[in-house]
């Protein structure tokens, strides 16, 4: 009888010992992000092919997508200074699905170079940022209802941006902005 069980225990523990990973488990890959900092959790995610898909602030949560493998993940981070990432868990597929959806849409909005656009008024301005050593990194097509703005950054990456109203290309307005914002955060396709 001992023997029987011990076979039964050596039996079962091969078995799970090489588990195909479902669907509704993180992908061991994935929980390393614990303990990271937001920041750095969220660069090792792009780097795994994941796309944000949603975030709650005041949850202190995020969700995120990984077209490829089809997988949807839930982080939860602290409310520290640099937000560690506390866990990882399984997300809700269709959620991350309709929030990646909704973030695409977003992203179209950003385009790299110039905007297609002249005036006198965002000419003169962007003269001015030519003339400071400016050049153009990207814009954003209606960043507001009726407003545009195009990003320009110095070799220090100092950022500065034209802003007008994209009706008319009127009421054009110049002001700096801050370093990260210099190069195009959305997604590279």
């Amino acid at each position: 009888m001992k023997g029987i069980i011990l076979s039964l225990v050596l039996i079962s523990g091969i078995l799970t010992s090489n588990k195909v990973l479902s669907q509704s488990e993180v992908p061991l890959n994935v929980t390393s992000i614990v303990n990271l900092n937001l920041e750095d959790a969220q660069k090792v995610l792009g780097e795994k092919g994941y796309e944000i898909a949603g975030s709650n602030f005041f949850k202190k949560t995020q969700l995120w997508w990984n077209e490829t493998d089809k997988v949807c993940i839930s982080l939860s981070y602290n409310k520290g200074k640099e937000h560690k990432v506390e866990s990882v868990k399984q997300g809700e597929a269709a959620s991350c699905k309709s929030g990646v959806e909704a973030a695409r849409k977003v992203w179209e909005k950003y385009h790299d170079g110039p905007a297609p656009v002249n005036s006198p008024g965002i000419e003169k301005e962007r003269q001015k940022l030519s003339a400071k050593g400016y050049v153009v990194s990207y814009w954003i097509e209606d960043i507001a209802p009726g407003r545009s703005t195009e990003y320009w950054k110095s070799e220090s990456n100092e950022c500065m941006h034209i802003v007008w109203n994209t009706l008319d290309k009127s009421d054009v307005s110049v002001s700096d902005c801050e370093a990260k914002y210099s190069v195009n955060p959305a997604p590279k396709k």
